[in-house]
């Protein structure tokens, strides 16, 4: 072929596209050596426009397909060299090509690629310093991770445009631990484990309290997926359970806290909070609504135990959020018996009036709530 394929492939992308898929999907007996069909580039080529076609159209497989069929074929990438034969790892591959959002078509796109581009050897990284490495440990591939440390690849090598360094993507690999099925999650609730470890072993700092572009660090996210062997390790290895997010100011405990009914994993996070000494601020407001962690737990009927357990750790019924409502105000509105209970037990003034209204929570009640006056 002409040096002029490139550009006639590109205005032909998806007719070409659309033959080669039929092609593959056809294909019966011996797979062919695509090094006798195509030069390195073009195969590259192929492979970058295949994961274009994924992201384009989500319900169209034809681009992973073709980027399995190329793993099955044998097909193995071979690294530039210069002059003297020295491999050159500043290159953009198709890994680098897969999008960041840990969706299952990524995740395995990613995996077959990395049969591909099996050489650990080099960590080819991009015009924005994303490397291989960083791709495997934001997926949580741990056998590729070992095989680039094996072979004397740094965990704290340069970290891409963003600011994440690869120890950093395993930190925050919680994301996508519980949306695998149980079969395929293998070892990869170890992948925080082994990164401490490696820290212990080496003397490498791991940036453990760093937001990612999203505004949130390992430990946020961990929370969001109430990974509660992560949660531990990052907590007992330094990360700040008082952090907010960037973007609204949401502290773990708040994110815990919109979970209905999630008291183990609560108790967990005061539980290690005290014996590693690291107070918990239980009455910070995030900036949406201006909710404390305790106004949250109040939107969960039978949210008992969360309840007692903020209660127990300091939180304050009478903090208006922007919606000029305290925790006991939603309580008494709801009609959520339990809680309001749990709130006088601790706070002891049941004739406390509100600090905006005067009115006594009696008062409120038979005016506006759903609870019973005797309940109160």
């Amino acid at each position: 072929m002409n040096t002029g394929w490139l550009d006639w492939f590109n205005k032909e992308r998806h007719h070409h596209l659309d033959q080669l898929y039929s092609l593959i999907s056809e294909w019966r007996g011996q797979l062919p050596n695509l090094r006798d069909i195509f030069p390195k580039k073009k195969i590259e080529f192929l492979l970058t426009e295949s994961i274009k076609c994924m992201y384009e159209n989500p319900h169209d497989d034809r681009g992973q397909r073709f980027i399995e069929f190329v793993a099955r074929s044998g097909y193995k990438d071979e690294p530039d060299v210069d002059e003297n034969g020295k491999q050159l790892p500043r290159r953009t591959t198709a890994l680098h090509r897969v999008k960041m959002s840990l969706d299952s078509r990524g995740r395995d796109a990613a995996r077959e690629l990395f049969k591909i581009y099996n050489r650990f050897d080099v960590n080819y990284t991009n015009e924005s310093g994303l490397t291989h490495l960083h791709v495997a440990c934001r997926y949580g591939f741990d056998d590729i991770v070992e095989k680039f440390f094996e072979l004397g690849q740094n965990p704290e090598c340069p970290v891409d445009v963003k600011g994440n360094s690869p120890q950093y993507f395993r930190a925050v690999d919680t994301r996508c631990i519980k949306s695998l099925p149980k079969s395929k999650r293998g070892n990869r609730e170890n992948s925080a484990e082994t990164l401490f470890d490696t820290r212990d072993k080496k003397h490498q700092l791991v940036q453990i309290n760093d937001l990612d572009e999203r505004g949130k660090t390992p430990l946020h996210w961990a929370a969001y997926r109430k990974n509660k062997k992560i949660i531990e390790l990052l907590l007992r290895n330094g990360a700040d359970p008082n952090l907010a997010t960037k973007y609204d100011a949401m502290t773990p405990l708040h994110i815990i806290c919109r979970k209905k009914r999630d008291e183990d994993l609560v108790e967990l996070f005061f539980k290690i909070c005290h014996e590693i000494n690291q107070p918990v601020r239980v009455n910070v407001c995030e900036s949406y609504g201006w909710n404390t962690p305790l106004h949250l737990a109040s939107h969960h009927d039978r949210n008992n135990k969360v309840f007692e357990l903020l209660m127990s750790n300091g939180a304050n019924p009478y903090l208006y959020n922007s919606y000029d409502e305290t925790p006991l105000h939603l309580c008494l509105r709801q009609g959520y018996v339990e809680m309001t209970r749990i709130i006088f037990m601790f706070n002891g003034e049941v004739d406390q009036p509100f600090p905006r209204s005067g009115e006594t929570p009696l008062q409120w009640a038979v005016k506006n709530s759903k609870v019973e006056q005797k309940n109160c």
